[in-house]
């Protein structure tokens, strides 16, 4: 085993999760199992490794069960051929609050007009399209693409085909979908892809189709558990749609007296107490040591059993907002007199967001860590009494708000402005290959039984298990149940009735 032992009465959950994946991969490369059986029980491995902490990475059997898939399945016809300065962006879905799809937003904004930047949904369905991403597409002339296709080898097939006409091929993929793999998994292909790393904390698909793996921040954990070792730091770049205007209203706002508003922005998830490990003692203290301020909180609905407690102690003085419209979400910031990261894990874009919207913002050092701008910044705590010393300033002492904000623009100006931020991303494009080749997939991916693998799978302990359903059709499969019209099934601990006329 591997890591401090700080959380090692946490490591027989990621044991237990590694048998289960483990016995998903032996089902995955057991070529006398039926193909449809492999590739759900395959879908459902990438679900679990996703979300639920196996101490995996990465999948070289998973890698090399969707290469196959894309090499042994073709289109009629390739080309070299393709419209210089254009750049196809390939999202899972799209949405209209987190960071994934603000980066998808901004970087469609901040190369234009230089290049032209369309945007391929995958599996969007008849989920709303956020407005903004549509306007900065129509800005650069570029085209928004739905997916046709129903079964995720035909959706790969119709990226392929599409995606020929671009010069870059830029993934902003969600962790566990194979579409992209199974599009780009052949070097018949030619265009280059670069893999914007959005995830880093969690396992992915998509290392060996990366031409060019792109990080957030320099302590990328690529390196030292995917075996990435030439991937390429790029930023959040920051919006140019943040006015003088926005800026100068959240001065003349927070100034007041009468009221103060702190807001803190994130998933549920991201506040989840681990072990000792949490937020709300903290919260709690500044609370309470500000009667004026009020808690804003967006991103967590108001069911949420870990903010429970602070909502009975405090009542109207925190709000919990769920996810927001952006628009909605960045006019909140701009009325806020302090950003409160997340924690045990923290943000990136809503930090970003803060500096743009001129709001200074306090962050606690995390396992998982923060990118480089917070971590230099004099934002960044090291210790929960620093966290509620330096709030408690900004709250009370207008000088001191303004040299954090100074000191936290200055940071992120260095690599989040939008012209630095244009300076690398066209040196990356300049260095990107030419041509489209695959890394080796063929060796055994390493396994990291440690703190920080603990700490996800406590993170994301039951997090989209409604959607592994797959796993009980394999159990059943194995176990030659009679078909019937019920089961009580058992997935990780946890029993589901399931009801079905038939198996798939």
């Amino acid at each position: 085993m591997n890591g401090n032992n700080k959380f090692s009465k946490l490591y027989p959950l990621v044991e237990n999760n590694k048998k289960e994946f483990d016995e998903l991969i032996r089902i995955v490369n057991d070529t006398n199992i039926n193909f449809d059986k492999r590739l759900k029980t395959a879908v459902a491995a990438l679900k679990v490794a996703t979300y639920q902490s196996t101490g995996y990475f990465y999948s070289n059997d998973l890698e090399r069960f969707f290469i196959n898939i894309a090499q042994t399945n073709d289109i009629e016809k390739y080309s070299s051929e393709f419209c210089p300065k254009t750049i196809l962006h390939v999202l899972t879905q799209a949405y209209k609050a987190g960071g994934h799809t603000r980066v998808a937003e901004r970087w469609v904004e901040n190369l234009t007009p230089e290049y032209k930047s369309s945007v391929v949904l995958i599996n969007q369905e008849k989920k709303e399209i956020p407005p903004l991403l549509i306007e900065n597409v129509q800005k650069s002339n570029g085209n928004f693409i739905k997916l046709k296709s129903q079964s995720i080898i035909d959706k790969g097939l119709e990226l392929r085909k599409l995606a020929m006409n671009y010069e870059y091929i830029v993934l902003h993929t969600h962790m566990e979908d194979p579409v992209a793999t199974i599009a780009f998994g052949t070097q018949k292909f030619m265009r280059p892809i670069l893999f914007f790393n959005h995830a880093d904390h969690l396992f992915w698909i998509g290392r060996t189709i990366a031409d060019v793996v792109l990080e957030l921040k320099s302590n990328s954990i690529s390196r030292s558990y995917r075996n990435i070792t030439d991937s390429i730091k790029c930023p959040i770049p920051a919006s140019k749609k943040i006015t003088s205007q926005l800026n100068q209203a959240n001065i003349l706002y927070s100034s007041s007296k009468d009221e103060q508003i702190i807001l803190t922005s994130g998933s549920a998830f991201k506040y989840t107490p681990i072990c000792a490990e949490s937020i709300f003692d903290t919260f709690d203290r500044i609370l309470w040591a500000c009667p004026k301020a009020k808690m804003i909180v967006i991103g967590v609905t108001p069911k949420d059993k870990n903010w429970q407690h602070l909502i009975q102690k405090y009542k109207d003085r925190i709000s919990l907002l769920g996810g927001l419209p952006f628009a909605e979400y960045q006019n909140w910031i701009s009325k806020a007199n302090v950003v409160l990261d997340s924690y045990p894990m923290g943000g990136g874009t809503a930090l970003t967001d803060a500096i743009n919207c001129g709001v200074p913002f306090v962050s606690l050092d995390n396992v998982l860590k923060q990118i480089d701008p917070v971590i230099n910044s004099i934002g960044f705590c090291r210790t929960k009494e620093e966290f509620i010393e330096k709030t408690l300033k900004i709250l009370a002492e207008p000088d001191y708000r303004q040299k954090v904000l100074a000191n936290e623009r200055a940071c992120f100006e260095k690599e989040n402005s939008p012209e630095l931020w244009l300076t690398t991303v066209k040196q990356i494009l300049k260095n990107t290959p030419k041509v489209h080749r695959l890394r080796d997939y063929t060796k055994t991916s390493e396994n990291f039984i440690n703190d920080y693998s603990a700490i996800l799978a406590y993170m994301y302990k039951g997090t989209k298990i409604s959607k592994i359903f797959d796993l009980f059709i394999i159990k059943l499969y194995k176990q030659k149940t009679p078909i019937a019209k019920s089961y009580i099934i058992e997935i990780f601990g946890k029993k589901y009735s399931i009801k079905t006329k038939k198996l798939i």
